[in-house]
C-alpha cells in the first residue's frame, strides 16, 4: 500500500470515529437529558408530596386545636354552669340532707308519734348537708324545709316542703286528690259527703300505684283527717274463711263473727307482712295456698299509718250509709277489709237503700271487682259475716272461704309524684 493509500485509509478510520463518538455524544446527551427530566420529574412530584403533607399536618394540627379549644371552653363552661335540678330532684336532695343530719344528732329526733321535728334548709346548709336552694333552682325565691315524724320505735319519715313563689309548692297526695275541680255534684266522680272526699260510680279515675311496687289500688276516700284510704284492685290468689271457730249457738265450726279476734284478722297481719303463703298455712295447714303472696315493699308500708277499722255488726235491713253502725266497733291495724257502708257509699243508684240491697251493685267500682269478705258480721246470728257475692252483699257462714281485698290508710305526709288517676295512668305514690 503506498503511502497515499495509507493516509486516505487512516482519514476513513479517522472520520468513521468521529462519527461514531458523536452519535454516541448524541446519544449520551439524549440519555442525560431523559434522565434530567425523569429527575426532574420525580423532584417535583417529591416537592408536591411535601407541600400535600404539610398541608394535611396543617389542616389537623388546626382541627386537634379546634378541639382542644372546644373541649376546654366546655370544661370551663361546666365549672361555671349549673345542673337543671327538677322540683323533685331538690325535693329528694331535701329529704336526704336531712336524713344524714338527723344521724349526726339523733337526740333531736322525735320522740313520740305524736311529735313532729323540722329541719330548715338553712339548718341543713349550714351543717353542709345541702347547697342553698338557689344553687339547684336559679332565681326561684324558694324556701323549703323538712318535717320529721316518729313511726314506730326506729323508724321516721322525712317529709320535704318546697316553695318557690308562684311557680311551685310541694303537693300532698290528698291535696291533689280533694282539688276543686275533680268535686262533682251529679253522675261519676269524687263527691264531697260527711266531710269525707268519696269516690262514687262506675269508670272512676282513682287508680293508684307506689313507686316501690307493682300492686294497684283504688281510692276509696280521703278521710276528715286527711288519710287517704286505699282498696287493692285486685283480689288476693287465695281463698280464706273469715272465721271457723267452734260456735257454742249452733254447736258446730261455723265461726264466731267477732272481727277482734277472727282469724280473718290474723290471716290479714300475714298478708301486711307478705308470709301469707308460708305461716297461714302452717298455723291453719288444712288450706291450700297457690304461692307466698307478697303485699308492699318495706318503703311503701312507711308511707300506711294504722287506723281505726270500722268493725261494728249491722242487720241486713240497717239503712245507715255515715257509719255509725260499722264504725261503733273498731279494731286498730295498718291493714284491714272494706266495712259495708263504704261499699253502699260508692254506689249512686238511688234505690242502694239497705245493706244487702241488690241495687248498690249497680254504678259501683267497688262491685266490678271478685267476691271478697267485707270487714262487718251479722248483728242477728253470730255465725254470719257479710261478704260480695257476683256484685251483691249478703251474709254466709263465716267458715265459708272468700277472696280478701285489703285496706290500707296513707299518711297525710304522703306525696304525689305523678299520674292523672286513670287506669292506663294512675297516680303514682313517692
Amino acid at each position: 500500500m503506498n503511502n497515499n493509500s495509507q493516509k486516505n485509509f487512516q482519514n476513513k478510520e479517522f472520520e468513521d470515529a468521529l462519527e461514531n463518538d458523536s452519535e454516541e455524544k448524541e446519544n449520551l446527551e439524549y440519555e442525560t437529558e431523559e434522565e434530567t427530566i425523569a429527575s426532574d420529574n420525580d423532584n417535583q412530584s417529591k416537592i408536591e408530596q411535601e407541600q400535600f403533607r404539610a398541608k394535611m399536618l396543617k389542616l389537623f394540627g388546626i382541627v386537634i386545636i379546634g378541639l382542644i379549644i372546644v373541649l376546654g371552653l366546655g370544661f370551663i363552661l361546666s365549672l361555671f354552669s349549673k345542673k337543671d335540678y327538677t322540683y323533685a330532684e331538690v325535693e329528694d336532695i331535701m329529704k336526704e340532707a336531712a336524713v344524714s343530719y338527723f344521724e349526726d344528732y339523733p337526740k333531736k329526733l322525735p320522740k313520740t308519734t305524736d311529735e313532729s321535728i323540722e329541719a330548715t334548709t338553712t339548718i341543713l346548709v349550714e351543717n353542709k348537708k345541702m347547697k342553698e336552694l338557689d344553687y339547684y333552682l336559679k332565681d326561684q325565691n324558694c324556701k323549703g324545709n323538712v318535717t320529721v315524724d316518729k313511726v314506730s320505735n326506729k323508724e321516721y319519715t322525712y317529709t320535704p316542703y318546697l316553695k318557690c313563689g308562684n311557680d311551685y309548692e310541694t303537693t300532698t297526695f290528698y291535696d291533689a286528690i280533694k282539688n276543686k275541680k275533680n268535686l262533682v255534684t251529679s253522675g261519676y266522680g269524687l263527691y264531697l259527703y260527711n266531710d269525707e272526699y268519696i269516690y262514687r260510680g262506675s269508670n272512676v279515675n282513682n287508680y293508684v300505684k307506689f313507686s316501690d311496687s307493682e300492686r294497684i289500688f283504688r281510692i276509696v276516700k280521703v278521710t276528715k283527717n286527711n288519710e287517704v284510704v286505699l282498696i287493692q284492685e285486685n283480689a288476693s290468689e287465695n281463698e280464706f274463711p273469715w272465721d271457723d271457730r267452734y260456735n257454742k249457738i249452733y254447736e258446730n265450726n261455723s265461726g264466731i263473727n267477732d272481727y277482734r279476734n277472727s282469724k280473718i284478722s290474723d290471716i290479714l297481719d300475714y298478708y301486711y307482712k307478705g308470709k301469707i303463703g308460708r305461716e297461714v298455712e302452717d298455723k291453719y295447714n288444712y288450706y291450700e295456698y297457690t304461692q307466698e303472696e307478697k303485699f308492699l315493699t318495706k318503703e311503701d308500708k312507711a308511707k300506711t299509718v294504722e287506723f281505726k277499722s270500722c268493725v261494728g255488726k249491722r242487720s241486713e235491713s240497717d239503712t245507715s250509709r255515715d257509719g255509725s253502725t260499722d264504725c261503733s266497733t273498731t279494731y286498730d291495724t295498718k291493714i284491714g277489709l272494706l266495712p259495708v257502708y263504704d261499699f253502699l257509699n260508692a254506689s249512686i243508684d238511688p234505690n242502694c237503700t239497705t245493706t244487702t240491697s241488690p241495687s248498690c251493685q249497680n254504678y259501683n267500682y267497688i262491685s266490678e271487682g271478685s267476691s271478697t269478705w267485707f270487714a262487718n258480721g251479722d248483728s242477728e246470728e253470730s255465725d254470719l259475716a257479710y261478704m260480695l257475692y257476683l256484685g251483691y252483699v249478703g251474709s254466709t257462714e263465716a267458715s265459708e272461704t272468700n277472696y280478701i281485698r285489703p285496706i290500707i290508710h296513707l299518711s297525710d305526709k304522703v306525696m304525689l309524684e305523678k299520674g292523672k288517676g286513670t287506669q292506663n295512668n294512675p297516680y303514682i305514690i313517692r
